[in-house]
């Protein structure tokens, strides 16, 4: 009698073990998928600041070439000159250059 219920214990445990070990490999391969996923995550996330800082430096420049129009605009229409030609157009694309 002890020895049948020693060996349902042991037979128990060994269950419980293999189980265990089961549950054990199953999340070790959770975390690998876990931080895999995260690193591609900051991945992606570097790219999207890159992305971002070349948005705005483009975004930066249109809006200098908004204000360089702009002020030419107004420069032509106080001196009374209304030429494309005229020499603050040079300006703007030497700005353009320069961006």
């Amino acid at each position: 009698m002890q020895q049948h219920r020693l060996i349902r214990i042991n037979q128990d445990l060994r269950h419980r073990i293999g189980a265990m070990e089961t549950k054990g490999k199953t999340l070790i391969q959770q975390k690998a998928e876990l931080e895999a996923a995260a690193q591609a995550q900051q991945q992606d996330l570097g790219a999207l600041r890159l992305e971002v800082i070349r948005l705005r430096k483009e975004l930066r420049g249109l809006e200098l070439e908004r204000e360089v129009t702009k002020i030419e605009e107004t420069s032509l229409t106080t001196s009374g000159m209304s030429s494309p030609t005229s020499p603050q157009i040079t300006v703007r694309k030497n700005k353009r250059t320069y961006l």
